[in-house]
């Protein structure tokens, strides 16, 4: 049994005494044993408790590093599980309510799949009420929502760490599996620029509209004052445009108050 305790902690049958070899000699001696060999992507793996305790614990640990964030790199889900990462990209390619994608440079992302898509955490959502207001080219979205995170409160943040906030590519893909993205055709036809992208205008934060056509009409920086008459005409009270301007994504400050459309 020390043998098998050693290989189960070892993980992955890379060398010496195979586990088949010994998960055989417990069942031949009558040893109560769990652990199952489990091939993964063409690495097997001993898994201590069995498969399906192997592929729960990858699942609680994605869910666990996704949160807030909503897209991580796959080694991050595999180093919080504690598992090989082949072991972790198979586990969640496994499970329909994961999307795991490999880009162009070989690096790997995950999502959880959600029929909210955008409006879970900050991150996302921010992505979203972003392109709900104007379409913006892959190459700038990250800088955008890098920029708009880091101007939420620490408290707010709930720990989000600005710097794990996945590339563009990653986010244009999550968007096409969760159906938010606007094609390009519509996203022409109302004005934006050929090959930007865009969200559904619904899904997107009604405030942000408001401050967004204030600041389009004006044509100018707009202060907080003059934020607060369009917000107070569209039902909001007064006192709330300076936090709302503040936390508004869609809008940059370019004076100590003064807002400009990103």
């Amino acid at each position: 049994m020390r043998t098998l305790e050693q290989a189960r902690a070892a993980g992955v049958s890379t060398g010496g005494v195979h586990p088949g070899g010994l998960l055989r000699v417990a069942e031949v001696v009558g040893v109560a044993c769990r652990a199952q060999l489990v091939e993964a992507d063409g690495v097997v793996v001993l898994a201590p408790a069995g498969r399906a305790a192997l592929e729960g614990s990858v699942r609680a640990a994605a869910a666990a590093v996704v949160r807030g964030v909503d897209v991580v790199p796959l080694e991050a889900v595999a180093a919080a599980a504690g598992v090989p990462f082949v072991v972790a990209r198979w586990a969640l390619g496994r499970d329909m309510r994961w999307a795991v994608l490999q880009s162009g440079d070989g690096s790997w992302w995950c999502w959880r799949r959600s029929g909210r898509g955008g409006q879970r955490h900050l991150v996302a959502s921010t992505v979203v009420r972003l392109l709900a207001v104007r379409a913006y080219a892959p190459a700038e979205l990250h800088e955008a929502v890098v920029e708009a995170v880091s101007r939420v409160p620490p408290s707010a943040r709930a720990g989000v760490d600005v710097d794990q906030v996945a590339p563009a590519w990653v986010w244009v893909a999550w968007l096409v599996s969760e159906g938010l993205l606007v094609p390009d055709d519509d996203a022409s036809s109302s004005g934006s620029a050929v090959g930007g992208l865009r969200c559904l205008t619904e899904l997107g934060v009604r405030s942000d509209m408001v401050m967004a056509e204030a600041v389009r009409a004006a044509g100018r920086p707009m202060r907080t004052k003059d934020l607060a008459v369009a917000l107070r005409e569209a039902g909001y009270a007064p006192s709330s445009a300076l936090q709302l301007a503040r936390l508004c994504p869609v809008l940059r400050r370019v004076g100590r108050d003064a807002y400009l459309l990103r």
